[in-house]
């Protein structure tokens, strides 16, 4: 009977922090997102100096969101990411907003992939 609680217990607990991971991908991720989004309406009117700001201050924030999510996902999805969020701010700085936007939309559908990753689901399980 023991043995059952225990393996409840371990189960429920799993299960709550597949949540709380779930929503801190999907508040952390729309943060991310907003960032980059909030560049990218600068791409053709910033000057060169708000560009050097601009994506000093989002790689600080890559920075930070990067050393927690590189412990519960795999390194090769943060490291495309990473990739993809140094490509949109080398099309900033050079205000290609065409290639701006298609990295911008691989970089926001890894993001929206971290949320389903961590999905307490059948899925997931197997």
């Amino acid at each position: 009977m023991r043995d059952w609680v225990v393996v409840f217990i371990i189960i429920v607990f799993i299960f709550l922090l597949s949540i709380f991971l779930r929503e801190y991908f999907i508040k952390s991720g729309k943060e991310m997102v907003d960032n980059v989004e909030k560049i990218r309406l600068g791409i053709n009117a910033d000057d060169a100096d708000t560009k050097k700001e601009n994506v000093k201050e989002l790689k600080e924030k890559w920075s930070e969101q990067q050393r927690i999510w590189i412990m519960f996902q795999h390194h090769d999805m943060i490291n495309e990411m990473e990739d993809l969020l140094l490509e949109c701010c080398n099309y900033y700085m050079n205000s290609d907003e065409q290639n701006f936007d298609i990295s911008f939309d691989k970089l926001k559908r890894y993001i929206n992939d971290l949320k389903n990753k961590e999905e307490f689901s059948l899925e997931n399980i197997m």
